[in-house]
């Protein structure tokens, strides 16, 4: 009862206040016409009337109240010379006060207020729009079953028009010529993405146990250390420099031959999630578990060791110190995505502190490092600097796996 007595409080008010509301605003537009005038036919007509139009401006022409597009910019103009303070120039003798000006100002700036929320309100009216993005990429999901967590045929389209930060305004999202073009350009995508197989592809494994080489700037030191044995993951993915923030796995990158449901089962173990190093160097929460994370990789878009454009995290893991264990997730992968491991809650620059590491240890160790270079300092750190990492010892994928055929798709 108290929530529809608030209700109608509220209409009646809002009611009550539009008459003051209307007469206010026509209040304004009479002033404006019987003020406006006046002050430019005193300070302004002489330098641009119909005997002089510096500028090209011409204000004794100038009709109100404003009914027109054409009669608002001249408007917003008169408002912005004032606002400047550039009009009337000072070396004219006849100069308005302060108080003159303020006051058309004021009158100016109310009257271009309402003007424009006018034109841009749709007046009350629902706007026919088009999808925005995010919505067409749904619509695509759920009409053709296709899993879009890595497959975006909008990438493409022009950014959707925003008002307040909100993408479904109708009249913002403008449909162009452009756009047009860009929605052929997806239907042929999806059209060929879900006929791509006309024969169920056939199951396969695809097992990796060594040869497990990482990024140019990681291969020496992992050669040395552990002869390509196992992968290695010390940073984020939030890091500058992805050393050892993403994990291909070798000799995969061209990723998997079809769409699918795959199943990645991979050998892991968390090493030296406590350790004694200082929190400026090594950047780590001690308190959280190691965690694991699983997100797509497209060598189309370029290294498979750093970020790339659409990469959602399809698993998450969280590790059990020093324990060699079997993780495993079914993901939707595209034809050509092959999985990159990460570690989300691994280092930030650690590049930076690999020379300072590596001759902590050597101090510990009562020898001083001499005449080494750079990879030589990333060795020792890793090797024996007992750094937080993940490393992965074997990686299986099986795929692609379905439970009938045709696909979903291919029967929507």
């Amino acid at each position: 009862m108290a929530a529809v007595r608030r209700t109608v409080v509220g209409i009646f008010l809002c009611t009550a206040l539009l008459p003051r509301l209307r007469c206010e605003s026509q209040q304004v537009a009479l002033d404006l016409e019987s003020e406006l005038q006046p002050y430019l036919e005193s300070y302004c007509i002489s330098c641009h009337g119909e005997k002089k139009q510096k500028g090209d401006r011409r204000w004794d022409t100038l009709k109100l109240p404003i009914t027109d597009t054409l009669t608002l910019l001249h408007v917003q103009e008169i408002l912005d010379i004032l606002n400047l303070g550039e009009m009337p120039p000072i070396e004219e003798e006849e100069q308005p006060s302060a108080s003159e000006t303020k006051r058309i100002v004021e009158l100016l700036t109310s009257t271009l207020d309402e003007h424009y929320a006018t034109l841009k309100s749709t007046g009350q009216q629902t706007v026919f729009r088009r999808l925005n993005h995010r919505e067409y990429r749904n619509t695509i999901r759920d009409l053709l079953h296709i899993d879009t967590t890595s497959f975006d045929p909008t990438q493409s389209f022009p950014r959707d028009q925003t008002d307040h930060h909100l993408d479904t305004i109708g009249d913002q999202l403008v449909t162009s010529a452009y756009l047009l073009d860009q929605y052929l350009e997806a239907a042929d995508q999806i059209i060929e993405k879900v006929f791509a197989d006309s024969e169920r592809p056939p199951q396969k494994t695809y097992r990796f146990t060594e040869n497990f080489r990482q990024q140019p700037e990681l291969d020496g030191a992992l050669r040395d250390w552990a002869n390509f044995e196992f992968i290695a993951l010390y940073e984020t993915p939030l890091s500058q420099r992805h050393e050892g923030a993403y994990a291909k796995i070798h000799g995969f990158e061209q990723g998997v031959p079809n769409d699918g449901l795959y199943k990645i089962r991979a050998k892991t173990i968390a090493k030296n999630r406590i350790h004694d190093h200082p929190e400026r160097r090594v950047s780590t929460n001690q308190k959280e578990p190691i965690q694991l994370g699983i997100v797509p990789g497209d060598q189309r878009y370029g290294d498979l060791s750093r970020p790339q454009p659409i990469e959602p995290q399809l698993a998450h893991f969280e590790l059990k110190d020093d324990i060699l264990e079997w993780k495993e997730a079914t993901v939707w992968l595209d034809a050509g995505i092959t999985p990159r491991f990460t570690y989300p809650n691994g280092m930030v620059g650690l590049r930076g502190n690999f020379g300072p590491i590596a001759n902590a240890i050597s101090t510990q160790a009562n020898r001083e490092i001499k005449n080494v270079d750079f990879s030589d300092r990333r060795l020792i750190a890793m090797k024996y600097g007992e750094l937080p990492h993940i490393q992965i010892h074997e990686v299986e994928i099986t795929g692609p796996i379905y439970d009938s055929w045709p696909s979903p798709s291919q029967k929507a």
